[in-house]
């Protein structure tokens, strides 16, 4: 019998890949603390040996907070494990809030100016017609380089840049009009969840980070048109069952004190903030993935902040982590409700 090979017993590749991230997250935290005295910024060394600019590191976000672009990096270094999955391969949109969030924002969904080696952005053709450069979600480095810009947020299709017409999620964004409780708003989350459930449709609800929720229902082999239509059956069914508190008015002058449940979300080209993402809200609130338990119990979107989530998400995990595993055949759903 061959003697044993002794030795130091080989990690399982899940377990290296976390070591791995580890490491660098300890890598470029300590990066990004060195900058903290350094108004006119530095450079930092990211994975892969690319490198990234920061230009302004003590530009203050949030006044009142005292948030910094240093906060929101680290932010989003600590987050990327379970945000970058969500906005992988997805062209995006994005605001700028150059002054923090107090000041002007800037909207754009192109990318018009020359970008460092490492971010991520493409063109491809709709229609006959190639659109202007964007950026492609999904890396690290594209991550700290929309914060560089004072982008506070990762707004992403629901479609891949590989297949921008076939979407991945089908998403009913409910908006409360102004002055609306966010009680109200949990309210029509759940007749919605009682309709889903109805039809046995798999869904997720998150807080929007700012006066929101969103439901997403993962699915497969369709369209945009074909997603626009699923919500606008379902969101009218529940406006229409319960229309003091729900409504799918377009027009605002219309909504009244009514929650708005948004079809048209639902459309090429259109972004919706990613899980985990950070919002504009003034009390720098996320994205949130979170139970229906939690809205029972009175969950509010000041709970969930870039301050809050990373313990968290060390705590729960990513409660969306299993979504995609059973994405609904919308075509024979809707055949089935019509």
């Amino acid at each position: 019998m061959a003697p044993r090979r002794r030795g130091t017993k080989r990690q399982p590749a899940s377990k290296r890949s976390v070591a791995t991230h580890n490491a660098l997250t300890r890598h470029l935290l300590r990066a990004l603390d060195r900058l903290e005295g350094e108004p006119n910024g530095g450079i930092i060394e990211l994975d892969a040996g690319r490198t990234l600019s920061i230009k302004h590191p003590t530009r203050v976000l949030w006044p009142h907070l005292g948030t910094t672009t240093l906060d929101l990096m680290r932010y989003y270094v600590r987050m990327a494990p379970v945000l970058l999955p969500y906005i992988k391969d997805r062209p995006l949109s994005f605001r700028r809030y150059p002054d923090g969030i107090e000041g002007p924002s800037q909207f754009h969904q192109r990318i018009k100016w020359p970008t460092p080696p490492g971010v991520r952005t493409a063109s491809f053709v709709a229609k006959g017609k190639a659109f202007e450069t964007r950026l492609i979600g999904g890396d690290l480095t594209t991550l700290l380089y929309c914060v560089n810009l004072a982008i506070l947020s990762q707004d992403a299709w629901l479609s891949t840049v590989e297949r921008p017409d076939s979407p991945d999620y089908a998403v009913f964004d409910l908006d409360p009009a102004p002055g609306v409780r966010f009680q109200q708003v949990i309210q029509v989350a759940c007749r919605l969840r009682e309709v889903l459930e109805e039809h046995a449709v798999p869904h997720g609800v998150k807080i929007s980070g700012v006066s929101g929720l969103h439901v997403y229902v993962p699915v497969v082999h369709t369209d945009y048109r074909t997603t626009r239509a699923f919500v606008t059956q379902f969101a009218t069914d529940v406006a229409g069952k319960h229309p003091k508190l729900a409504t799918v008015a377009r027009s605002i002058a219309k909504r009244g004190g009514r929650v708005y449940i948004d079809p048209d979300q639902n459309m090429r080209a259109k972004t919706m903030a990613a899980s985990y993402s950070a919002r504009h809200s003034t009390f720098a609130g996320v994205s949130a993935p979170v139970t229906w338990q939690e809205l029972d119990e009175g969950a509010r979107p000041e709970d969930f902040t870039i301050s809050t989530m990373p313990a968290r998400v060390r705590r729960l995990g990513d409660l969306w982590k299993s979504l995609r595993d059973r994405p609904l055949d919308l075509g024979a759903l809707l055949q089935r409700a019509a």
